[in-house]
């Protein structure tokens, strides 16, 4: 991507994943950001290996259906879902659902040649019933539904209800990743969020995105909420940082009895 425009939540990310396809307006805002506070893009950077690690399990269980979702569904320009899971089954399907439509025309371009990996856009509500997330839902087969980065985006009641929908809307046996910040587990966290221009944050803590989970009929995977620089391999035992994560960045694994 190239231009003048204002900084988005796609290119930071970009470009704090080593990626080509960001605007300079990213980069300086993300370079402000990560000289105030130079930890902020291994958290990233962590945030996007628990998702493949996340996605490679599911693969690993026999999941072939994957939805990439949210203000991280990071550009194809380096190593992503379905790199990641088509080492485990190569015919695996992939759809990555952007919220930035300069993101999702670049994504589009460069995924069109690749059969079985598939770029929509999902400013609008409802995207999981649309094709081709619809026909894929309709098929009934268990789906990993990665929401990496997003529920931040929103307030608690919102956020509860896309994590409603989306369960309801997921076949059996489907599993749902979630990524989210947690400001008020780091001093520097809230600082960075008031930088961080593109969009407006909230505070949310894991006791809430638990909450959201259980009540959208989820069932969490072991070991829970866990700093994703730190956790284990879902599944594993762990002491877990359920409450008070020493991170930025929390990741969860849940599945749909």
């Amino acid at each position: 991507m190239s231009g003048d425009a204002g900084p988005t939540i796609a290119g930071m990310y970009d470009y704090w994943l080593g990626g080509g396809q960001h605007l300079r307006a990213d980069r300086e805002l993300a370079q402000a950001i990560e000289a105030r506070y130079p930890s902020v893009p291994s958290h990233i950077r962590a945030a996007q290996d628990f998702h493949l690690r996340a996605a490679r399990w599911c693969a690993e269980r026999g999941i072939s259906r994957f939805i990439r979702a949210g203000h991280f569904t990071a550009l194809p320009s380096g190593r992503n879902v379905h790199d990641a899971v088509r080492e485990i089954n190569p015919g695996a399907e992939v759809i990555y659902a952007y919220r930035d439509p300069a993101a999702f025309s670049f994504s589009a371009g460069l995924l069109d040649w690749d059969h079985g990996t598939t770029a929509v856009l999902s400013r609008t509500g409802g995207f999981l019933a649309a094709d081709p997330v619809g026909e894929m839902l309709a098929e009934g087969e268990p789906v990993c539904l990665i929401a990496g980065m997003v529920l931040h985006f929103a307030p608690a009641e919102r956020a509860a209800a896309r994590l409603a929908r989306a369960a309801a809307a997921l076949p059996p046996e489907s599993v749902v990743v979630v990524s989210m910040t947690l400001p008020g587990t780091r001093p520097e966290a809230d600082e960075i969020l008031r930088m961080f221009t593109p969009a407006v944050t909230y505070r949310h803590t894991a006791e809430d995105l638990v909450g959201w989970l259980e009540g959208a009929g989820l069932k969490i995977v072991e070991p829970g909420v866990m700093d994703v620089r730190v956790i284990p391999r879902p599944g594993e035992p762990s002491g877990g940082l359920p409450a008070r994560a020493h991170g930025m960045i929390a990741g969860v694994l849940a599945v749909k009895p």
